[in-house]
């Protein structure tokens, strides 16, 4: 896969003026960073859909005078969630992902017919006793709760998804502490991923209002 091209698309810049960098893979996703006329964008690629959006303030450890002044947002959580087109190109998917440790997470839901639920698909780096990683089951722990969650395997058995009903997301999005595991990946959501849930939950509620 040509990162360039795939990147050109959504950064309006052409595939020669596009550098790419920081590429990390997963079993069914791919991610790195796309950067044009001194302008980071955080690209990733989940069973074949593609998005970028401006990389957020601070992210790794590169210096900011890299990027050029006034490029970013103010709050780098809004730029993380973003609208990409379904695979048919006949709609709208609302997306954000964000990464704590070495597990993955993108939440996705259709935007054309905005329903109660969205899809948290989440990505371990191993399982148990050799068990497929969409076997795992996952727990989640909000503000010292546990909450049942009902969940699949998805991608050929490579990552788990996770039904999130909007009641869910805006107690995420309000939550002081959110934690879980999945297989042998042990999570908690950093204040930066937790804004980014919050974002995600109020675009979703708005799509939701705007749609009745």
């Amino acid at each position: 896969m040509d990162m360039a091209h795939v990147s050109s698309g959504y950064i309006g810049c052409r595939p020669n003026e596009v550098y790419i960098d920081d590429v990390s893979h997963g079993p069914s996703s791919r991610s790195w960073t796309a950067i044009c006329h001194g302008k980071e964008f955080q690209c990733s690629l989940f069973e074949g859909d593609a998005s970028c959006a401006p990389r957020a303030v601070g992210s790794k450890d590169r210096p900011q005078g890299e990027v050029t002044p006034g490029a970013r947002s103010q709050d780098p959580s809004i730029e993380s969630v973003v609208r990409v087109p379904t695979r048919d190109r006949a709609g709208w998917m609302l997306r954000a992902q964000f990464t704590e440790g070495a597990l993955s997470m993108i939440l996705s839901a259709d935007i054309g017919e905005p329903g109660d639920v969205a899809t948290l698909y989440m990505m371990p780096s191993a399982a148990k006793d050799g068990a497929a990683p969409g076997e795992c089951a996952p727990m989640l722990i909000v503000d010292g709760e546990r909450v049942p969650l009902e969940s699949g395997p998805g991608a050929g058995n490579r990552v788990v998804q996770v039904k999130m009903p909007v009641e869910l997301l805006n107690r995420l999005s309000k939550a002081e502490r959110v934690a879980g595991r999945l297989c042998e990946d042990r999570w908690r959501l950093s204040p930066r991923s937790r804004s980014i849930v919050k974002e995600f939950a109020a675009q979703l509620n708005e799509e939701r209002l705007l749609k009745n």
